[in-house]
């Protein structure tokens, strides 16, 4: 699933991320047809999920450090970044 964020943020291109001048956060957002990036949580996804898509600048201009973070809860208890149990994928995303 983490893997499949930072995939569609590369789908939603470089146009799509320069909106938000980097470092910033955001949430995937499907409206039936597309995808787009938003500032606030719309998961398309499972509701048990929080997907957060951190994008950071990286070497040249344009280019981006997709970063998506996968966090939950569940019977064994909260999974995030900061206990270490959250799944990351990470993607540079180049302005081309």
């Amino acid at each position: 699933m983490a893997n499949q964020g930072v995939e569609i943020v590369e789908g939603v291109g470089v146009a799509g991320i320069g909106a938000c001048g980097p470092p910033c956060t955001k949430y995937i957002n499907f409206d039936g047809s597309d995808y787009s990036l938003i500032d606030a949580d719309n998961n398309p996804f499972e509701d048990d999920f929080d997907l957060t898509i951190e994008i950071e600048t990286a070497g040249t201009a344009g280019d981006y450090l997709v970063t998506a973070i996968i966090e939950w809860t569940d019977s064994a208890g909260t999974h995030n970044v900061t206990d270490g149990g959250a799944v990351i994928a990470k993607r540079i995303i180049h302005n081309n």
